[in-house]
């Protein structure tokens, strides 16, 4: 008993002497204008971009390099975002690039479609309505045209052939050997 008795006086004046203690600290001012707000610094990397130093210090000042400019500090509701996202590196964005996988700086687009010359397959031979084979569509579009000349509303550049601005049985011709050459394929 007397061991426990002396447990408890040693445990009460502990906590009445480190009492005043802990109030001075809670009630203490602290002046944190100084202060640092660590992100890790090193360097990011991602979409073509390279930034190195911290990002959220205050104090981190300014840091420019590459064309871009990253000023220390947050940015509540913020999104820093870098340029946009060119995949095939010909210098024009994705979102505005007519073939955004292959290299095509000229945007070329022979047939204004929206597609550019580069990311298009190469024209099926004897494929006049543009679906990718050689079939009973195809002929009627021939037959449609068979006969005209440049400068007739029924005239079809695509059909002729020998390139004689007219459409006639040579033409026929050689469409017959596209249509086979596809259908033997």
């Amino acid at each position: 008993m007397l061991l426990r008795r002396t447990i408890w006086t040693a445990a009460t004046i502990a906590a009445v002497w480190l009492a005043p203690a802990q109030g001075e600290a809670l009630a203490q001012n602290f002046d944190l204008s100084w202060y640092t707000i660590d992100g890790g610094g090193g360097t990011s990397t991602g979409n073509g971009l390279t930034v190195t130093g911290t990002i959220g210090q205050p104090d981190a000042g300014v840091m420019t390099g590459g064309g871009l400019m990253v000023q220390g500090g947050f940015w509540p509701g913020r999104q820093f975002v870098g340029p946009p996202a060119d995949s095939d590196k010909d210098g024009i964005p994705d979102d505005s690039d007519n073939c955004p996988t292959v290299p095509n700086p000229d945007q070329a687009d022979s047939d204004n479609d929206g597609v550019g010359d580069a990311c298009e397959s190469p024209p099926v031979p004897g494929d006049l309505d543009n679906d990718r084979d050689v079939d009973l569509n195809d002929y009627n579009a021939f037959l449609a045209a068979y006969g005209s000349a440049l400068g007739d509303a029924n005239y079809d550049p695509n059909a002729d052939y020998d390139g004689d601005d007219f459409i006639g049985m040579t033409d026929f011709g050689i469409w017959y050997g596209h249509y086979l050459a596809f259908a033997n394929s």
